[in-house]
């Protein structure tokens, strides 16, 4: 039986490594690697991609390139995506700009465009909304915004400025009476109509490309609607003209550097106080470990010699955690639930840990896009038979019978919500005509590695698990009637204490948890992930020995319902979490019904994610804390 078990790990192991073999051929990575040439002869064009606009506070919320009216092509011609690149949202389309390798271009006519007021307006909302446009270049991508909105007085509050002067000049007391209202502002659109764009090449090779605008060329867009509300035909067109600009410039920037300048570079001081704060949290964090530990011991030790001294009396009532020895390992309830959440919670922590491997070695760099998406679906695909073997293993150590059923909840326990909010959001996608909706072809793509890949690992590893798991070995016996519990007052109830038991271990990845948050829904390119794993670590190792805390505490109370309280302990820092969530959203400039709904949304879905990671270590770290102790003492 051990061979077969040594067996089946070598099986996960070699899934696993296909998995991170795959993810860089399937993560639409682009950059020199992929094979394409980057070398170019003087004067050879280069396509120009336009690849997505939308508004910069909303990063969920982005629109293919020409969803706005600016001199769209007759023709779209696209670029091919990776699977990667189609679940980031990347949607490229070649442009018309012409920019032809070390050859200077000065005020090239793009196109001509006529605005009617459709345009305008819509044009208007944008510029409004902070819209951004992204373009990629020989595979580096610039950024740059379509407009800008001015606040400036209104004519009336110009024309009366002089009045309320003469006013407070014949009445100076009138300040110190009332006060005055606030001037109202009017917002001027500006719409840029020069694009200059600043290459640097080295030899052959491109290394760097920036934009910029000419604010002599800007037009202001209030001023085409009120000439268009002027003309007497309803259907008059505004002519607005579009130029671009091209100076190329030498540099000594090698190649194999070009994208670092994508990569935030923290200045010493704010790295070293990064680090000081991580390290201090983590300090923090053993400390309390540590006395903890000292605390529980001694009073574990004190229960051990006082259970095991033969010369106590024969009548003194047994108290504390061992008088709920015959039912603390009574069989909890809806124990096919339970076992579904330690099989996904375990399938979760090992695809994190493949994850943060990745991250070391540098497969989520910038030029990797969607990289980290395809790498969470190929490893989710390769453990699910992890999920699958701990779940029904458990299931058969404790007694269960129905495997069918225990084998379809411990798959669809995370998949199954995920997959219905995934389906919503990308309705709301759709509805809002954006980029992020997932076409057809590409949800194929998924539901195809999930049937063909996931599903049949599951299921081996679902029959490993029946075949190859043995029964609960209980150090005590159960009774037949359960005991009564004693009543307790109201701060020492258990699902308070599980609840406030995750407090620890949110604190030890607090610091880290904003970065993330930054990172996740910001423009901000995480690269700390050494400082990621020892926290991920930290928090794996405070969970465990909170719980086991809780735990005790809760049979010496002679409360022995501790299954499901220890896994609610363990996953209630989700809950903190998801509390953070609200805070982050209160002080960023996020907004909008869709930004809401896929923030929220797949923010639920990560803190699920977590209350089942967290909550299978507290209750794996809980079962093997009880069978320990009660393993120490002489029970009749």
């Amino acid at each position: 039986m051990a061979s077969v078990r040594m067996s089946f790990v070598r099986l996960i192991a070699i899934g696993m490594c296909i998995a991170l073999l795959f993810t860089p051929s399937l993560c639409g990575d682009s950059s020199a690697e992929a094979g394409e040439p980057h070398a170019f002869a003087i004067g050879q064009v280069i396509p120009l991609y336009g690849n997505k606009v939308g508004p910069f506070a909303n990063p969920s919320e982005q629109y293919e390139y020409y969803t706005l009216p600016i001199c769209p092509p007759k023709e779209e011609e696209r670029k091919a995506h990776g699977l990667g690149e189609v679940l980031s949202g990347d949607r490229m389309v070649k442009t018309k700009f012409k920019l032809a390798f070390r050859k200077d271009v000065d005020k090239a006519e793009l196109c001509k465009m006529e605005f009617g007021s459709d345009e305008v307006e819509a044009l208007q909302t944008a510029i409004e909304n902070d819209f951004f446009f992204e373009m990629h270049y020989d595979d580096l991508p610039l950024w740059g915004f379509i407009g800008e909105a001015r606040e400036e007085p209104s004519s009336k509050d110009a024309d009366s400025e002089a009045l309320e002067v003469q006013d407070e000049g014949d009445d100076p007391e009138k300040d110190d009476e009332e006060e005055k209202p606030e001037k109202e502002k009017k917002i001027k659109h500006i719409l840029f109509t020069h694009y200059i764009f600043n290459v640097a090449y080295n030899g052959d090779r491109i290394i760097e490309i920036n934009w910029e605008n000419d604010m002599s060329e800007a037009v202001d867009l209030d001023e085409l609607a009120s000439s268009d509300e002027e003309g007497e035909d309803d259907d008059k067109k505004v002519p607005v003209q579009f130029k671009y600009s091209v100076r190329w410039s030498s540099t000594d920037t090698p190649f194999e550097k070009r994208m670092e300048k994508y990569v935030e570079k923290k200045d010493d001081i704010h790295l070293e106080i990064h680090w000081i704060s991580i390290m201090g949290n983590v300090v923090t964090v053993l400390l309390l470990m540590g006395f903890l530990a000292t605390i529980f011991m001694r009073v574990l030790r004190n229960d051990f010699s006082r259970y095991a001294d033969p010369d106590l009396e024969v009548e003194e009532e047994e108290t504390g955690w061992k008088l709920v020895h015959g039912d603390v390992f009574r069989t909890p309830k809806h124990l096919t639930l339970l076992c579904s959440v330690v099989g996904n919670g375990i399938q979760l922590m090992i695809l994190l840990f493949g994850m943060l491997f990745l991250a070391l070695l540098g497969a989520f760099y910038h030029t990797n896009r969607g990289a980290l998406l395809v790498a969470a679906l190929l490893l989710f695909a390769f453990t699910t038979c992890i999920n699958g073997y701990i779940c029904n293993s458990w299931f058969k150590k404790l007694g269960g019978t129905n495997w069918v059923r225990a084998t379809v909840m411990s798959y669809t326990l995370y998949i199954g919500p995920f997959f219905a909010v995934a389906t919503v959001l990308n309705f709301v996608a759709v509805a809002y005509n954006s980029s992020t909706a997932l076409p057809f072809g590409t949800v194929v793509i998924i539901l195809l590695i999930l049937l063909l890949v996931s599903v049949p690992l599951h299921i081996l590893g679902s029959i490993a698990g029946r075949q190859y798991g043995s029964p609960l070995q209980a150090p005590a016996r159960t009774n037949k009637i359960p005991r009564e519990i004693p009543a307790l007052p109201f701060w020492r109830n258990g699902w308070l204490q599980a609840t406030l038991t995750g407090f620890l271990p949110f604190s030890a990845i607090y610091i880290e948890l904003s970065e993330l948050f930054n990172a996740i829904w910001g423009y901000q390119v995480f690269t700390l992930w050494g400082i990621l794993l020892i926290c991920y670590c930290i928090l794996l190792i405070v969970t465990a020995f909170i719980t086991v805390a809780q735990t005790y505490f809760q049979l010496a109370a002679e409360d022995y319902r501790w299954w499901w309280r220890s896994i609610f302990g363990g996953g209630s820092t989700a809950i903190f979490i998801f509390v953070k969530c609200f805070f982050f959203w209160q002080a960023s400039k996020m907004s909008g019904f869709m930004q809401g709904a896929f923030f929220f949304g797949y923010m639920s879905l990560i803190c699920y994610g977590s209350m089942l990671m967290l909550g299978a270590i507290g209750f794996l770290a809980s079962m093997k804390f009880v069978r320990i102790i009660y393993s120490n003492v002489k029970l009749d």
